[in-house]
């Protein structure tokens, strides 16, 4: 098969799918500017919440009779000073530090818009089944330290933070986070490294999470959850392990954004339902994705781009709306990928779509270069 002198590639089976499904599109070309693309800067309320809000935890527990107030301003300011907790009902009213190891445990904990939850150097934070919230704005977050660990589980929900656990060029940062909700938060779990340490912030848990956004953000009329995961120059964030898995993105605008030279991201058994964007949006250097699940796509399932090795098997993509606007959707897209790369997408892949397409214009798996580099693609399919 001839290409364009500028790309390389290696097909070792055909591409084959369902009768009724759409015909997958391999655009192999360096030239996109005919194509009525979507990907320019966002409009404002480009993505506003649609449907029917639901119960937020504020509206829940927001009236409820508050024990302990705490924060600056009180008289309480770290969390040495109420080990262990005396209520379980609390305010937050001013920025509070966490000095020691401190245990949130059946907690519900009402945060003023504008704190913080600040972590000194050497301390740990366990949120267990306990409950986090804003009325009328949006909180911070926690911000880490360095050498600091935060642990959130057990049916914890954490709600209304600008990005709720934020570990920002810190050394030695650890997470372990499992069965936790983060709902409403512009972004879940924020994560960077300018350098500071190589294999920081780590990810050593991280399981039957969820990442949605019901109801719009607080204090906003129509906004919504900007991302759930978002990493920049961190090196396996959540390792190679059982320890992450099972985790589900659902009605946001992006489920995992990662850039970096450095960023490799593996992800097994995660599902991004009704993302509005883009399911992944990986400007990194590897990414693999085994077992996972993108259904409902609206934009993009995988946007890989200026990126270098991309492995996929054995997931599913599905495209199921009808009478949707006019917009160019993507099961996985691979563009402009770094020279030496390596892109693998096996044959346990399936590629689906059902209803009128007379709407949209989608791509299965839709390659392309701006002409710097080959691309040296295996693609099979199912």
């Amino acid at each position: 098969m001839k290409t364009t002198s500028n790309f390389s590639r290696t097909v070792k089976s055909v591409v084959s799918f369902p009768i009724f499904l759409f015909v997958l599109g391999m655009f192999l070309s360096g030239n996109l500017q005919g194509q009525a693309e979507t990907d320019g800067p966002c409009k404002e309320n480009e993505f506003p919440f649609t449907g029917v809000p639901e119960t937020t935890l504020c509206e829940e527990l927001g009236d409820i009779t508050y024990d302990l107030f705490i924060g600056v301003g009180t008289p309480i300011t770290h969390s040495s000073q109420i080990s262990p907790l005396p209520s379980k009902q609390i305010r937050i009213v001013g920025d509070f530090t966490i000095d020691n190891n401190f245990l949130l445990d059946l907690a519900v904990v009402n945060i003023d818009p504008g704190v913080s939850i600040l972590m000194d150097a050497n301390a740990t934070l366990t949120i267990d089944n306990s409950k986090l919230f804003a009325c009328t704005g949006m909180w911070n977050g926690i911000v880490m330290s360095d050498f600091t660990t935060v642990r959130t589980r057990n049916n914890t929900e954490i709600e209304d933070a600008e990005a709720a656990i934020q570990s920002i060029d810190k050394a030695y940062t650890f997470l372990e986070v499992e069965n936790t909700t983060f709902n409403r938060d512009r972004i879940g779990i924020r994560l960077e490294n300018a350098g500071i340490s190589p294999h920081s912030p780590a990810v050593f848990v991280f399981r039957d999470n969820t990442f949605e956004c019901d109801a719009p953000l607080s204090g906003t009329v129509d906004e919504i959850t900007e991302v759930g995961v978002q990493i920049k120059n961190v090196y396996s964030a959540f390792f190679d392990n059982p320890n992450s898995n099972n985790n589900l993105f659902r009605n946001i605008q992006n489920g995992i954004t990662a850039e970096g030279k450095s960023t490799d991201l593996n992800i097994y058994d995660y599902e991004f339902f009704g993302v509005r964007d883009k399911g992944i949006d990986f400007e990194g250097r590897s990414l693999q994705a085994v077992d996972c699940t993108f259904e409902h796509i609206q934009r993009h399932g995988i946007h890989f781009h200026e990126a270098q090795v991309l492995e996929l098997s054995n997931n599913n993509f599905y495209i199921r709306e009808t009478g949707a606007e006019l917009i160019y959707r993507y099961m996985v897209q691979v563009e402009n990928p770094l020279p030496g790369n390596s892109i693998n997408i096996s044959d346990g892949n399936y590629f689906y779509s059902e209803g009128i397409l007379d709407n949209w214009v989608q791509w299965g798996i839709h390659l392309s270069t701006n002409g710097t580099s080959g691309i040296s693609a295996n693609v099979y399919g199912q």
